[in-house]
């Protein structure tokens, strides 16, 4: 989205998160790798709202999601003690993989301070060879899927 303003999407709003000590630089500015980090805990919770235990689903062994290709774009500082949103979008899902977005959006504006994409691959635990995304992943992906 050029602008990275929401318009006509509905993003599932995963959660509110606090900017905390530990995820800020010296200047008080979230840095980059920990509000990546930040976005995959709104992907993980996302997922759990959207009914899929995905602590569960790895630890069975059958499964892993391994990412394969990260994007991010900052466009406005995050400071400590802000409160955030952290907001879900599936923008794909493919035979083996799939492709997220969070957006992390800071109450007092509608435009995106952070947008991290990423792509992950669903492999099979033991072998680590692509396999089709599983059923009760895929139906928690396509919960995810825009709605315009």
């Amino acid at each position: 989205m050029s602008n990275f303003l929401r318009k006509n999407i509905t993003m599932p709003r995963v959660c509110t998160r606090r900017i905390l000590i530990g995820d800020v630089d010296s200047a008080g500015i979230a840095f980059t790798g920990r509000l990546v980090a930040i976005a995959m805990e709104v992907l993980e919770q996302g997922l759990a709202a959207a009914g899929l235990d995905w602590a569960a689903l790895l630890r069975t062994g059958r499964y892993s999601a391994p990412m394969v290709h990260l994007e991010a774009d900052f466009l406005r500082p995050l400071r400590h003690g802000e409160q955030i949103y952290g907001d879900l979008i599936c923008e794909r899902i493919g035979e083996s993989s799939y492709t997220c977005r969070v957006d992390l959006i800071a109450p007092d504006s509608a435009a995106v301070a952070a947008s991290v994409r990423f792509i992950a691959a669903c492999v099979d635990g033991r072998a680590f060879t692509a396999v089709p995304v599983p059923s009760e992943f895929r139906a928690a992906l396509e919960s995810l899927l825009p709605r315009t």
